[in-house]
């Protein structure tokens, strides 16, 4: 084929090594146009494109940064059209040779301040100074959208890929090279002085670092480190032998001013050894040049951050300051999805600590529902009796969050079901008549009715069954069993500093076991001992003697001091199981004693009576009526036709909503 047939074709002529005219400025360059207007027409042929530019910037010289530059960008904008909507994401070779494209591009524009890119294709509003400021020679191309859509094609290989694979940590081993590239973007902006793209970088490097741990970090620093030195050298010395420069030629290629302090300065990576320190200048950033929405979700990545580090005040102080919780409903889906992040971990934090009713307050919504997994981005939700297409299955792993971000699911639930045991039981053992407690936890109360309901209970294996087991000795105040069924528990292997926390939750079960036994067989005893009492649960003296002190103190026990004896002496006002059943028939049988009257001899009554006079006195409402509070039953005026059926309607409406009243006086009567 001639090469007039070949340019006709859309594909311009293989450059010769045998023909020099090919190599001039002006050839290469036009060269250069004629690629770019190939770029997605039809049978335009992206490999053949990408293999011309690629001959074309090995056959050009190292000091020729013009052509250089043109180059690179039109290969980055290729290698991103090669990802087709049949292909989920770029595949790991591809995503490398991207980066190693995007990493000389930033050599050049580093080492030569006169060369830079247009960023006109943003919505920042911002760009290089003109030409006539720093006589710089501006190129098109858009260095954000570069770095936005590398890390999005990481993100989306981490979301597609099987976690429990190799090829899920060989693609997690290139958030090396990824947090290299933005680590170089953003010195780039900041030394041109271009503070909203910098802030835009800095929300994307904080995205991968607010959930690491100190320890973690090193790590993967030092990884980072190694990889990108490693493969810079290699290319380099690749590029050194394919160019063959001579020594004047070299020496052209060094940066063309010396760099000032300030300029080194702006140039150091904000990535350091110190977590902290490199999450608040991240934070810095952000919070100065950043958007609302933007500050707003640094705002609970720091938060995240420092409940990972067990620092739940401050996190929890920030939340609340920000007013985060006021606005969440209105926002974006992973806007919502980092706030659900923040509250879980805020509530293993507290946890961690001993905080048992924070735990609750932070996690009692969020397990409440059976979705926990959809509202955490960490599990597809589950549609019954309905198939799900291919591409809303592709839509659902978009949502998601890479395995590595996971929270443990089964630290979140020990957390909660635990806290909401330690809160909840002491006030179960106290009102067991009644059944009008308040309810602390949904899921948990609905964990023990499911249980409650069970006909045969086997031996424990989950962590529901071990937190189910522990309620019930907890309820009989066998502190000891309760403590085995917890310690049980798979979820210690996965926390650091589990014997501290196994020690606050021992200290937290001896007390509650305290409350429990006293609340349910206090009716038992005349007078108790101290010394028996702490010896029984392993208890000092004194902090005995402050837990039954504040059970008077709170009504929780009717007993009083007996210091010179040693012990306290107990008042039998409560009634056993037995005699309030009984007082409940007697009511019961009152009542509907008083409909009998009423139904038998009740028109005749109601004539005799004047409902003008005072005998109308006070009512209190029953589950079954009114009856008087002097133990004779009143009527009041009714309409003619009270026996109709539209009028026996209405009182029976009229007496479902007074039952909660009555519950309420009963209580308060037998108290």
């Amino acid at each position: 084929v001639s090469t007039q047939s070949t340019w006709e074709l859309g594909l311009p002529q293989a450059l010769d090594d045998d023909d020099e005219r090919e190599w001039k400025p002006e050839v290469l360059e036009r060269k250069l146009q004629e690629l770019a207007a190939l770029r997605g027409k039809r049978g335009g042929g992206r490999r053949d494109r990408i293999d011309q530019m690629n001959n074309i910037l090995k056959h050009t010289p190292a000091n020729m940064y013009d052509i250089r530059l043109q180059v690179l960008c039109q290969l980055v904008s290729t290698d991103f059209d090669g990802v087709s909507k049949s292909v989920t994401h770029m595949s790991g070779h591809l995503w490398r040779s991207t980066y190693d494209n995007m990493s000389r591009l930033m050599v050049i524009l580093t080492d030569k301040p006169n060369l830079g890119l247009t960023e006109a294709e943003d919505d920042l509003e911002e760009s290089l100074p003109s030409k006539s400021d720093l006589q710089k020679v501006l190129f098109p191309g858009n260095l954000m959208s570069f770095a936005e859509r590398l890390d999005d094609e990481f993100t989306k290989a981490l979301q597609f890929t099987d976690a429990h694979t190799y090829e899920y940590v060989e693609r997690l081993v290139d958030e090396g090279y990824l947090m290299d590239i933005l680590d170089r973007v953003l010195a780039y902006y900041r030394l041109h002085d271009m503070p909203k793209h910098s802030a835009r970088i800095a929300a994307r490097m904080l995205d991968h670092l607010y959930f690491r741990r100190q320890e973690t970090h090193i790590k993967m620093l030092a990884k980072q480190n190694i990889m990108t030195d490693t493969r810079r050298k290699k290319h380099k010395k690749q590029e050194q032998e394919e160019a063959k420069l001579p020594a004047s030629v070299e020496a052209e290629s060094k940066p063309d001013q010396p760099e000032s302090k300030a300029q080194a300065k702006l140039k150091k990576s904000l990535v350091s050894a110190n977590l902290a320190e490199t999450v608040a200048r991240f934070l810095n950033i952000i919070m100065k040049s950043g958007d609302e929405k933007s500050k707003a979700r640094a705002l609970l990545c720091k938060a995240y951050f420092l409940a990972i580090h067990n620092k739940y005040a401050e996190g929890r102080d920030i939340i609340l300051m920000a007013h985060v919780h006021e606005v969440v409903g209105a926002a974006l889906p992973p806007f919502q999805i980092l706030y659900n992040r923040v509250l879980a971990q805020l509530g293993i934090a507290a946890f961690n600590l001993g905080l048992y009713k924070d735990v609750s307050i932070c996690l009692n919504e969020l397990c409440a529902t059976q979705r926990v997994k959809e509202l955490l981005a960490q599990g597809s939700p589950i549609t019954r009796y309905q198939d799900r297409t291919a591409e809303q299955e592709h839509q659902d792993k978009m949502k998601l969050l890479p395995f590595h971000m996971h929270i443990n699911l089964d630290v979140l639930e020990s957390a909660h079901l635990i806290s909401s045991m330690l809160i909840e039981v002491p006030v179960m053992a106290g009102d067991l008549h009644e059944g009008r407690r308040k309810v602390h936890s949904k899921a948990f109360n609905k964990l023990l009715h499911h249980y409650e309901s069970q006909v045969f209970l086997g031996p424990p294996e989950t962590t529901r069954d071990h937190i189910y087991a522990a309620t019930t000795a907890l309820l009989k105040g066998d502190w000891e069993s309760c403590y085995q069924q917890i310690c049980d528990l798979e979820c210690w292997s996965m926390l650091s500093a589990s014997e501290a926390m196994q020690a606050k939750i021992l200290d937290t079960l001896k007390q509650g076991a305290v409350r429990s036994y006293l609340q349910q067989y206090s009716q038992y005893y005349d007078t108790f001992s101290l010394a028996m009492l702490a010896d029984m649960f392993k208890l000092p003296q004194n902090k005995a003697h402050a837990i039954v002190s504040k059970m008077m103190f709170e009504d929780e026990l009717a007993a009083s001091w007996d210091q010179p004896a040693g012990c306290f002496r107990l008042h039998k006002t409560t009634l056993t199981k037995l005699q309030y059943l009984c007082s409940l028939m007697a009511e019961k049988v009152q009542v509907l004693a008083e409909y009998n009257e009423r139904s038998v001899g009740g028109m005749g009554l109601r004539n005799n009576l004047n409902t003008n006079s005072e005998l109308l006195k006070p009512q209190q409402n029953t589950l079954w009526g009114s009856r008087f509070m002097g133990g004779a039953p009143v009527f009041k005026k009714q309409p003619m036709g009270f026996n109709n059926q539209n009028t026996r309607n209405q009182n029976q409406k009229k007496t479902q909503n007074q039952s909660y009243g009555f519950m309420q006086n009963r209580g308060q009567r037998y108290y």
